[in-house]
């Protein structure tokens, strides 16, 4: 159902400019036939409503949004079954989902079809006017942003007095499995068989692959993802992209893409893809480790941004804002372990001496604390100009992900109550220390399983009041609901049941 009411300005996020130029273009082409709304669930699923453009032409002025059931936020990963804890009021309202016009892209591998994503909006039912929704997880990525551009450090005089503006990147790591009859077999079956079975880094492997892959990299191209690297990853049909830095949301925003994408062309090539965290038990799994950094204006006359995290001779090489909300995000790990690791397969890839992070540490190259300082050659002069968060999965909503580490940010380098305090950092793998050097440097493990992560994230006070009480709700109750049917089952039966979902 689409809705042709209420007008523009009742929407703050809609950009009458960029609408406008966004219609010219389907106006102008013959060959858009639909136009994709596209959100993103607590399950990280991928949806969308598509409207025909002909439609929308011909409802140009009155065309602002269309309507999805607020049930959309409250289903699990693995059905259609609504959970119903998980609506704030414990019954069914209508939601309006609104583009944000300016990330008008076509869809270059599904004939006819563009794309925007979109907002979510409500009535609220005590004033009756249009407010954003905040079980939202686009509307709650722009609120912890803007939450960010606010904040004041305690330590660094920052160039242009004010707050921060947070870059990034994600690193996209998947596999290309063969399509058989076993695709379509019950969970606990056998997976299917890989692409291929080299080991890292192979030329072999991008040699057997090129045709998939270099069509993967059109396409994400094509639709302004820009790729810097590919490689063959270290698990059998196991593969990696990375896209360069840009602002936080729009990285989101290309990760999603990264995955339509990949499964789009894997199946035109008769091939399915996973981004599944593990998939072989007894090969490395794929996370999508999250590379970060603070930038804020060089002067208060001067609004170039400029990077402001690296600092040579700093402890790690960073600035002291950077290491002080380093401390936030470790002392927020075991509650945003939820929310980064959303499954419970995600818990088969956390495991020690497996480069996956699941020490909640931090230090300069160390591939098995949660927080790895990436050096380069210009460290000694420049310091190091970003971290990399290396928990995370494909499992997790990136912009909740986002959302919950800008928060944890902001806690660490305002730190109120001095209640964070400080992180020894080491580069020593976590499990080759003893247990005093351990307690020195704060090093803990994160939480073994989802249910354990949920728990932490039901008790972190901070984290629920920021992200929203009804949105961290309603996201433990969904990953509640996924949570209970796997968590006792072996490893081959949430594998099997998820492998294509993600």
């Amino acid at each position: 159902m689409i809705m042709n009411q209420p007008i523009n300005h009742d929407f703050p996020t809609v950009d009458i400019t960029k609408k406008e130029q966004v219609l010219k273009v389907l106006q102008e082409s013959t060959s858009i036939v639909f136009l994709r709304i596209v959100w993103t669930d607590m399950a990280n699923l991928v949806r969308c409503k598509s409207v025909r453009t002909k439609w929308l032409l011909e409802n140009r002025d009155s065309f602002n949004y269309v309507c999805v059931t607020s049930a959309c936020m409250a289903l699990p990963g693995n059905s259609d079954v609504v959970v119903g804890e998980a609506l704030a009021s414990n019954d069914f309202d209508e939601m309006f989902l609104v583009p944000d016009w300016s990330t008008f892209r076509l869809v270059p591998y599904t004939k006819g079809t563009a794309q925007v994503f979109g907002h979510f909006y409500r009535v609220d039912p005590a004033t009756k006017k249009i407010v954003q929704w905040d079980q939202c997880p686009r509307v709650c990525i722009d609120k912890a942003e803007q939450a960010l551009a606010q904040c004041k450090s305690q330590d660094d005089n920052v160039g242009g007095g004010g707050g921060f503006i947070l870059k990034g990147s994600f690193e996209e790591e998947f596999f290309l499995l063969k399509k058989s009859a076993l695709a379509n077999e019950p969970p606990g079956t056998k997976c299917p068989p890989p692409v291929e079975n080299y080991t890292f880094a192979s030329v072999y492997s991008l040699d057997e692959n090129a045709d998939v892959m270099m069509e993967i990299v059109q396409n994400l191209e094509d639709q302004n993802v820009p790729v810097e690297q590919m490689l063959s990853e270290s698990a059998p049909g196991q593969f990696e992209l990375t896209v360069p830095y840009c602002g936080i949301r729009e990285a989101c925003d290309r990760h999603i893409i990264v995955r339509q994408t990949v499964h789009a062309i894997a199946h035109k090539h008769g091939y399915i893809a996973s981004f599944l965290p593990k998939v072989y038990q007894y090969a490395a799994g794929s996370g999508c480790h999250l590379h970060l950094s603070l930038w804020a204006s060089r002067s208060p006359t001067d609004k170039t941004l400029v990077n402001t995290t690296p600092l040579a001779g700093g402890v790690a090489g960073l600035s002291k804002s950077s290491v002080r909300a380093i401390a936030g995000i470790l002392y927020h790990t075991k509650a945003m372990t939820a929310i980064f690791n959303a499954n419970e397969n995600s818990y088969d890839r956390l495991k020690p001496n497996s480069w996956s992070g699941g020490s909640i540490a931090w230090g300069v190259n160390n591939k098995e604390a949660i927080v790895r300082v990436p050096t380069s050659a210009s460290t000694p002069v420049k310091g190091n100009s970003n971290f990399e968060v290396k928990s995370i999965d494909h499992t997790s909503n990136p912009y909740l992900v986002i959302s919950a580490i800008i928060y944890s940010m902001i806690h660490g380098m305002t730190d109120p109550d001095h209640s964070i305090g400080e992180y020894p950092p080491t580069s020593i793998n976590p499990s080759a220390l003893t247990n005093e050097q351990r307690d020195a440097h704060r090093i803990q493990p994160i939480p073994s399983s989802l249910s354990q992560a949920l728990t932490h994230l039901s008790n972190d006070k901070y984290l629920t009041d920021n992200l929203g009480k009804n949105l961290v709700n309603a996201y433990i109750q969904v990953k509640k609901y996924e949570s209970k049917e796997y968590r006792d089952q072996p490893f081959e039966y949430a594998r099997d049941a998820f492998l294509q979902t993600y």
